[in-house]
């Protein structure tokens, strides 16, 4: 976008204008507005308001950016706000900029940049705003030429169905933004608004689109966390392809995900937690099942929940949530008792501790400190000989591939223990992903392979990962960024 849309007289004495602000202070604006006071053709006196406390700074015309008349003029004491951006009379970042945030003041969230929507999280309920009104006035962009156009995140569901359903081409739509911008609530609404839409507005939904809708209670435990930015942040990428048949209606979906954060299993960042099903499981089950599978309700007495971050969960209801995945679970066939099962077993083994056999061994070679911790872990993952794997590693060395054993300090040890219980969660998540892929595969279909072309048509939904940049960045994160 150009920096500046002045034409080539200049400004003039009066004229309303935004430039730059210069402040690496994030607290402020990035442009600042004020009133020409002086001109020459070259260099322009701008009189600051707001945020300039009326200073006068001198600034070269070229960095200057017109204002819009009917935004600068008051109306009933209020700013007007366009609905679509691409109606201001003069676009700029600067001007694109205000007019989102005018609408975000009044609980206008959504502002359409010609077919683009673009939203701001409001970060609390606004009444009404997902309601079944909403869906029923919702529209593509192009058929609000008459009228005032109604951004709204539907608006993008409506254009994607009726072009379906129009010309038979599958379409996607990507979701997008900083961490913490709303991508996963977005999503959730257009899955939600596909099938209503697809149930011809307001019948009964499918059998089939029902089960696709259950799936997302387990995804969001499952790979979400909370994070500084965002209290229920998608931890890996997702593609979920909605499936309809000739008569619009949902007869299946297919879901492909990315990168699912394996490191924040055995470690998160400073105010930061791990996946959610975590504190679920603790909160949800009751006293006997908790037992049963060696757990109890505090949250602090194991060690991958409370590793470096320690992240308040705040506005997240643990017992409702795993009600809702629980019932999910049961739903799409993912046998919760082995599935809780496992998760219990990766807490119980992130309790394992280490200590040196012999401490004047040059080699510090460890042992397991807490035999019993790790006795139930292994009763819980079905495994046996932990003890040993973890403390002793394998070397295959020399023409004759010769096999001998090194053992491993305590700190190698403690890597060890992480690297399988990270790769045990991935490898629950990539079946879970599988599973409920075969259960929402249309009737009769065999679901699709990793990287093979889905077969009928269909609506992609996008929901792909927030930049964000840590003190310390695992490689997932690194990739994602």
């Amino acid at each position: 976008m150009a920096s500046s849309l002045l034409s080539s007289e200049g400004v003039a004495e009066g004229q309303r204008v935004w430039i730059k602000n210069k402040s690496s202070d994030p607290r402020e604006p990035p442009f600042l507005a004020g009133t020409v006071v002086e001109a020459d053709g070259t260099t322009a006196k701008i009189a600051l308001d707001n945020w300039g406390s009326g200073e006068t700074v001198a600034v070269s015309e070229s960095e200057l950016d017109v204002a819009n008349a009917v935004s600068a003029e008051l109306s009933g004491g209020e700013e007007r706000a366009e609905p679509d951006n691409c109606d201001l009379l003069q676009l700029s970042e600067a001007t694109l900029l205000h007019n989102t945030l005018l609408r975000y003041r009044r609980d206008e969230i959504y502002t359409f940049t010609g077919p683009i929507v673009t939203s701001l999280n409001p970060c609390k309920p606004i009444d009404g705003l997902y309601s079944t009104e909403r869906m029923k006035a919702a529209k593509p962009r192009e058929e609000d030429e008459l009228g005032a156009p109604n951004p709204h995140i539907y608006s993008v569901g409506a254009n994607a169905y009726k072009t379906l359903c129009e010309t038979g081409r599958n379409q996607s739509i990507v979701v997008t933004g900083i961490s913490g911008a709303g991508k996963t609530e977005a999503n959730k609404y257009l899955l939600k608004y596909l099938v209503w839409r697809a149930s011809k507005e307001g019948t009964e939904s499918s059998p089939m689109a029902q089960t696709v809708l259950d799936s997302t209670p387990v995804f969001e435990a499952f790979g979400n966390a909370t994070t500084v930015m965002n209290p229920n942040s998608s931890r890996f990428g997702k593609f979920m392809r909605v499936l309809f048949d000739d008569a619009g209606c949902i007869s299946g979906a297919n879901i492909s995900t990315y990168l699912l954060e394996k490191s924040r299993l055995a470690l998160q960042q400073p105010g930061e937690t791990n996946f959610h099903i975590f504190y679920q499981l603790l909160a949800g089950l009751d006293d006997g099942a908790l037992a049963k599978l060696h757990l109890g309700r505090d949250s602090a007495s194991f060690h991958y929940l409370t590793r470096a971050g320690s992240g308040v969960r705040e506005g997240l209801d643990d017992v409702n949530e795993f009600k809702a995945t629980h019932s999910s679970m049961q739903t799409l066939g993912l046998r919760p008792d082995d599935v809780f099962s496992i998760l219990a077993g990766i807490l119980n083994l992130g309790n394992v501790t280490f200590e040196v056999v012999e401490e004047n061994n040059a080699e510090r070679a460890s042992k397991v400190s807490n035999p019993d911790v790790i006795a139930k872990a292994e009763a819980l993952l079905g495994m046996t000989g932990l003890s040993r794997v973890l403390t002793v590693r394998r070397v295959q060395a020399g023409a004759r591939a010769s096999v001998y054993e090194k053992p491993l300090n305590p700190e190698q040890a403690g890597r060890a223990r992480d690297a399988l219980s990270k790769r045990v969660y991935d490898r629950l998540f990539s079946w879970i992903v599988k599973s409920i892929n075969e259960c929402v595969a249309p009737p009769g279909a065999a679901p699709p392979t990793d990287g093979s072309r889905v077969a009928g048509k269909w609506i992609g939904l996008l929901d792909i990962f927030g930049f964000e940049i840590f003190s310390s960045n695992s490689l997932e994160q690194l990739l994602i960024n």
